[in-house]
């Protein structure tokens, strides 16, 4: 017996999908093909096509008899109750003989299918009907008695047939009611009914998303089997946001049962990223810092959902469960905050022998070998780059509207200028074998304009006659920038109290280049003392091969020969025995004015990276300190040094404004984002770009500028700039605060940029 299920699911499912064909009607009972967004026309109808039968995805696309259109699709007919498709007919594998238990597996002759096994008779309260075994007080196919078939889709209820008249309801969905961390990119938000919905009755308001930033849109449509609706959001439902989903209640069952009332349910996003503010801290020992773990979202940053901190070098500092971060010990140590399956790093500096400042207005970048020098002035104007450009380029001029008053951006002295801590680092020394006083290698105290120390602790023996300290070194800058330069080389006592003593020291602040220099020191009034020798420099610029100071031959030996130092030499061809570190670019230059420009607190922050050392970045924030609302026209320009030899041209969507110069200077660039106007003309000198700013008492906002340059000359547009300007706006667009590019700032600082993108 095959259960016939097929028949009337088949008359009223089409029955529902032709009632889907809208004839389109004007006033004088014509037709026209003026349809709603979501319907088709098709021989002047307005059809849905996404179930229509005779129209399915397409005018003209009719499905066949044992087809349903559904989500535009011609798809085959959904089996109802418990049967399965086999051989295109919907059969109850329980009761049919010819497919008892599975699809094929037929009875033999006088056997009935009972409970989808073949059996000689009918068990319980069942009897055998055309073949299988049933039970007519609950069988819509035979209801009372075998071959009385329920009509439409009435149940079978005491052996009698009855309507239905119960609504469909929601069952479940994906994501999950009030469930949490959910990808804020997610492709489908699913809901499944109870009993399979009638397509006529769903549109494209049947589901509705929106989260904290307004509504979602989104497409709405049917999913195969008739249980399940989707919503395909048109873009990502949001990063860190509440999102909430109305199922609307006008939707029926096939029987014409609706739901009656909406159903809503909601979730909430994950963040596109942790991040933890602030992103490194350099302190002496006993020195703590309060970090905060941001959870980055579309509608902004907030602080992280329970998060979970921990460091990996317990001997260097600790941290509480509050994200306090307390030095204990020296060296370097590595912050983690945890939260949601996420994670956000921090560098942790802790000890003496960190944290001296490095202050200096330049920056020297080598990029393969080749020098890049960004020279900012005092008034954060960028200077000749190493090549015949940047003569004070992106120089400020402040027009206060109210005060009627214009200003330029001034120098500033070393007591306006302050330096953040770098942040990256390296191990130091390294080891460099092309420059050596003896044998195959010497120390490298590592890159040029940071600051390097390396040193060894050793415990002297107290009975020695003699304890001779004796080591090599080489210093060289060529040009500084900035009020501390130069090198030091230190003996600490660790144990007896006496301090640090100064073994030789030099603050030269002109051009300076040395050979091998010889060092010596008598150790004996330290004997029977643990003591560490350190050498270390600060600042500079030497930009040919990009080394400051090197060190090699370090030997403290007593009298009976006895030798202290710890690969001293080098010779291991590593830094066993060393420890150290090196500051290295990315830095960030601060330069904040005393007084007020044009009436208002401007405050320039110039940010340089090391590698690939091709760009340096702007953030100028504007503060209105007063009691009326102030309104500004900022000018930004200078001097290329092109010698009216560049050729301008855009890249990253005419967002960057890159320059080749035609007499064979390297390349460069400016990211203004969003600007007033921008003047940047080909075979000229000078640009200017400006910005309109509007301040209420007490507002700061921020202009963010990136400038390029690059090394490779070529007389036409350059790749690697365009694509490095591309990737720039690509990362900062999408990432936000989470941007390598945006580096060194923190949430409060992000979020006064006024003129991205």
């Amino acid at each position: 017996m095959r259960i016939q299920t097929k028949s009337f699911f088949v008359t009223l499912l089409l029955a529902v999908f032709l009632a889907a064909g809208v004839t389109a009607c004007d006033d004088d009972g014509g037709t026209t093909t003026d349809c709603p967004e979501e319907y088709t026309t098709c021989n002047d109808v307005c059809v849905d096509v996404q179930t229509n039968q005779d129209n399915c995805g397409e005018c003209g696309n009719t499905c066949d008899a044992t087809e349903l259109c559904l989500a535009g699709t011609c798809s085959p007919i959904p089996c109802g109750g418990n049967t399965i498709a086999c051989d295109d007919t919907c059969v109850d594998t329980n009761y049919d003989p010819n497919n008892c238990g599975e699809c094929g597996n037929a009875c033999g002759t006088g056997d009935v299918c009972d409970m989808g096994t073949c059996s000689t008779s009918c068990g319980g309260s069942t009897e055998a009907c055309n073949g299988g075994c049933v039970d007519t007080q609950v069988d819509p196919a035979n209801c009372g008695e075998c071959g009385n078939v329920c009509p439409g889709v009435q149940h079978c209820v005491a052996g009698g047939c009855v309507g239905d008249d119960v609504a469909p309801t929601v069952v479940s969905s994906v994501p999950a009611d009030a469930a949490t961390g959910i990808d804020g990119g997610l492709t489908m938000i699913t809901v499944t009914f109870s009993e399979v919905i009638n397509p006529a009755t769903v549109h494209a308001g049947s589901i509705s998303v929106s989260n904290d930033l307004g509504a979602v849109s989104g497409t709405t449509t049917m999913l195969a089997g008739g249980l399940s609706l989707g919503f395909m959001p048109s873009s990502p439902v949001g990063y860190l946001e509440n999102v909430e989903v109305l199922v609307d209640g006008a939707i029926t069952d096939l029987a014409g049962n609706a739901m009656g009332t909406a159903h809503t349910f909601a979730f909430t996003t994950a963040p596109s990223a942790l991040l933890l503010d602030p992103m490194s801290f350099v302190g002496s020992i006993d020195a703590t810092q309060s970090f905060t773990l941001l959870a980055l979202g579309d509608s902004g940053a907030v602080a992280a959902a329970s998060p979970v901190y921990s460091i990996d070098a317990t001997t260097v500092a600790t941290v509480d469960a509050a994200g306090l971060v307390t030095c204990i010990g020296i060296g370097v140590a590595t912050l983690q905050g945890s939260s949601q399956g996420m994670t956000a790093q921090a560098t942790i500096m802790c000890g003496t022998e960190y944290g001296q400042p490095t202050t200096y207005q330049g920056s020297a970048l080598v990029v393969d070998g080749y020098g890049i020098t960004w020279d900012f002035m005092e008034d954060g104007t960028i200077d000749d780059g190493g090549g015949d450009r940047y003569d004070g380029m992106w120089e400020i001029e402040v027009y206060n509207l109210e005060a009627d008053e214009y200003q330029y951006f001034p120098d500033c002295s070393a007591t306006e200028i302050t330096f953040d801590a770098p942040y990256a680092m390296q191990a130091s020394p390294t080891i460099v074998e092309n420059d050596v006083y003896n044998g195959n290698y010497s120390g490298d105290l590592g890159r040029v304009g940071g600051e390097g120390m390396a040193w060894q602790e050793v415990t002297l023996s107290a009975t020695a006659v003699s304890l001779d300290f004796s080591f090599y070194y080489m210093y060289s800058i060529e040009s500084y920038a900035g009020t501390e330069v130069g090198y030091s080389v230190t003996i600490e006592d660790m144990t007896g109290g006496t301090g640090e003593t100064v073994v030789i020291e030099n603050t030269d602040t002109f051009y300076f280049s040395n050979g091998w220099s010889q060092g010596t020191f008598d150790l004996l009034p330290w004997a029977g003392e643990t003591v560490r020798i350190k050498f270390h420099y600060y600042g500079g610029i030497y930009q040919y091969d990009g080394r400051a100071m090197l060190i090699d031959d370090v030997s403290i030996v007593d009298d009976q020969s006895t030798e202290y130092v710890v690969n001293g030499d080098f010779e291991a061809g590593d830094s066993s025995g060393w420890n150290g570190v090196s500051y290295i670019i990315p830095r960030e230059v601060n330069l904040a004015p005393a007084n007020t420009v044009a009436g208002v607190n401007v405050a320039r922050s110039i940010y340089a990276s090391y590698d690939p050392g091709t760009w340096a970045r702007y953030l100028d924030t504007y503060t209105n300190d007063g009691t009326e609302t102030v309104t500004l026209t900022v000018y930004y320009y200078g001097d290329l040094g092109s010698d009216d030899a560049g050729v301008i041209y855009t890249a990253a969507g005419g967002r960057a404004y890159l320059e080749y110069d035609e007499d064979g200077d390297p390349p460069l660039g400016v990211i203004p984002g969003t600007a007033a106007s921008v003047d940047i003309p080909s075979y000229s000198e000078y640009w200017e770009v400006t910005y309109e700013l509007t301040l209420a008492p007490g507002e700061s906002k921020s202009i963010l500028a990136f400038h390029l340059a690059g090394d490779s000359i070529e007389d036409g547009p350059n790749a690697y700039m365009m694509n490095l300007s591309q990737e720039i706006v690509d990362s900062v667009d999408s990432m936000g605060l989470g941007s390598p590019y945006l580096t060194g700032l923190n949430l409060v600082e992000f979020n006064s940029i006024s003129n991205w993108p």
